[in-house]
């Protein structure tokens, strides 16, 4: 996207379980932002919690352009980013925010058992500006956990209707209520 705004941030997609495919809003929006980059891993489908943590570092460090990186997670990937600024601090002073979208619960029992690795969560706040955004009907993580995980983790929280898990099969396109959830949340930072 060419808003003078948004050419002030790198964005760094970070899909859950499976990747993004092209349908998927994390895909729209990395064709939307012109700053926008994806973390690369070797198997989306088994995931291998410090091979994901590894390429978010080697991502955010391999980014030394002078913009702040905003964090766009999604499912599994929302976790991704908690685990790794538990066990980095390194770039958290280089992210201005940090946009959590359909976190899911790990004691649920829809959480895939390939991700077990990514289920030990702490009460630690996360030091970067965070907006969790969350289903009202999400398969993978009820409304009240989401709104607790936002409490714990010192995140701003917002109820986006009843949208499933937030997915392509959610049907979303390039979701542009997401955008302007976004967009205003750095606004205001």
């Amino acid at each position: 996207m060419k808003l003078p705004f948004f050419q002030n941030y790198d964005f760094i997609i970070i899909p859950g379980i499976g990747n993004s495919d092209e349908k998927h809003w994390q895909s729209k929006w990395e064709n939307f932002f012109s700053n926008a980059h994806r973390i690369v891993v070797s198997n989306w489908d088994e995931p291998d919690r410090k091979e994901w943590e590894t390429a978010l570092g080697d991502l955010l460090g391999g980014l030394e352009n002078g913009r702040k990186k905003v964090l766009i997670a999604h499912s599994l990937g929302c976790l991704l980013v908690h685990h790794y600024f538990f066990e980095n601090q390194i770039h958290q002073n280089h992210v201005a925010a940090i946009l959590l979208v359909a976190p899911p619960n790990p004691k649920s029992s829809a959480f895939p058992a390939q991700a077990a690795g990514f289920s030990n969560l702490t009460r630690i706040k996360l030091v970067p500006p965070a907006l969790i955004l969350a289903s009202e009907n999400d398969p993978y993580a009820e409304i009240d956990f989401s709104k607790q995980l936002a409490s714990d983790w010192g995140a701003e929280f917002k109820s986006i209707g009843k949208k499933g898990h937030v997915n392509s099969q959610s049907n979303l396109g390039k979701w542009l209520g997401g955008v302007t959830r976004l967009f205003l949340f750095l606004w205001r930072l």
